[in-house]
């Protein structure tokens, strides 16, 4: 209902008409209330939406912190595998010299007492007595 003003009307106003302009008044105001605590809300509302950025925004760093990370260990990992590749081919050379360098084949023309020694710490241990030997056993 509108509000009727006695300056417009030109008489004073019924009981009627004045209940009806606080009736309107009220209204007005629980209307204004009304909005008051929709803005209220709707400041809450604001106020966790922010935080919700917030959370959002530092998971995101989060996120990223933890890919720098993953990508560092893929790097550091990556390095890990060429070592040990690096260090199986070495370890095969040295069994390679290893086995190279134990064994022991006489060759032709070899005199030796049989058995022939099969190792060359054998071979060793064989020429190193006979020079013992010869020097009246005090050894080489």
């Amino acid at each position: 209902m509108a509000i009727v003003l006695r300056s417009v009307k030109g008489t004073e106003l019924s009981y009627n008409e004045l209940d009806g302009n606080f009736i309107d008044l009220d209204g007005r105001l629980t209307n204004v209330e009304s909005w008051g605590e929709s803005l209220g809300r709707l400041t809450e509302a604001e106020s966790s939406l922010t935080s919700l950025e917030s959370r959002v925004t530092a998971a995101e760093g989060d996120a990223t912190l933890l890919t720098a990370r993953v990508v560092d260990v893929e790097v550091g990992l990556s390095v890990v595998i060429d070592d040990l590749s690096n260090l199986t081919g070495r370890v095969t050379a040295v069994e390679t010299v290893a086995a190279a360098a134990t064994d022991y084949t006489p060759g032709t023309g070899a005199v030796w007492t049989a058995p022939a020694p099969t190792t060359v710490s054998e071979a060793l241990d064989r020429l190193s007595a006979v020079v013992a030997t010869l020097n009246g056993g005090t050894g080489a």
